[in-house]
């Protein structure tokens, strides 16, 4: 844990660079981590150099499925590849794809809060 919390710090004064060196072996210790996928991903995007220096955008497509093939309900995943494809490599159909799942979870993760509330609010209201 607090590997990540060094890698966040790095990510936070912009040096992405230093930070994907290091994540690199984390990723290859916790192959199915999807935590790690997206993290990583997350960090190739942000990297702003014109070269590809040790990942490239097509490895952060790569990772970002991979997180989603480990854990289809992944909902960070998603956000990402919309992300992704709507913004870095632009795939309109395939950040509409995501975006779509995403607010899809969303709905029904809300919907499933509301039936949780209204269940809880029977024992909030007894003594």
């Amino acid at each position: 844990m607090e590997e990540i919390s060094h890698l966040r710090n790095l990510c936070r004064n912009g040096q992405y660079r230093l930070a994907l060196t290091l994540i690199g072996p984390m990723v290859e210790k916790n192959p199915l981590s999807p935590f790690l996928l997206i993290f990583l991903a997350m960090m190739i995007q942000q990297d702003e150099s014109e070269s590809d220096f040790i990942y490239n955008l097509e490895d952060a497509e790569k990772f970002l499925l991979s997180a989603l093939k480990i854990n289809d309900q992944d909902i960070d995943a998603m956000i990402e590849l919309a992300h992704l494809y709507d913004t870095i490599v632009p795939k309109p159909q395939e950040a509409f794809k995501y975006a779509s799942l995403v607010l899809s979870k969303i709905k029904k993760i809300k919907l499933e809060m509301t039936e949780i509330r209204r269940d809880n609010k029977d024992y909030e209201t007894e003594p």
